[in-house]
């Protein structure tokens, strides 16, 4: 399965659940998360109760797109499609590892007990 194709699958599949089911909610962290982002935003000062990768990547998407929640949904949708091709490339380099050249898994029966 190309690459491409199972990061589109994933995406969809993410953005469909989460705005045709209606659940677009924040956890509580999130809001601190958002707050943070949004003191950067206007006060230009990071505040570091939490670790900055996400609040800044907050920021950006503030910057550029407004004060939306449906960017930061959007954004975490394409992160998660991002991290299903991460776990299939991980997959895919131990599966090829683990069984022997000629495919057998027969090879592999005590292992697998």
């Amino acid at each position: 399965m190309p690459l491409a194709l199972l990061f589109g699958l994933a995406l969809c599949v993410r953005l469909v659940f989460c705005f045709a089911s209606g659940l677009t909610f924040f956890s509580p962290d999130s809001y601190s998360y958002i707050e943070t982002a949004k003191h950067l935003l206007a006060r230009g000062e990071l505040d570091l109760q939490w670790p900055p990768g996400y609040p800044l990547s907050i920021a950006v998407i503030y910057a550029l797109f407004g004060d939306s929640p449906n960017a930061l949904i959007v954004f975490n949708c394409l992160l998660g499609a991002a991290t299903v091709c991460l776990i299939f490339l991980i997959a895919r380099t131990a599966v090829l590892e683990t069984i022997p050249k000629n495919g057998s898994l027969s090879l592999l029966r005590n292992e697998i007990q």
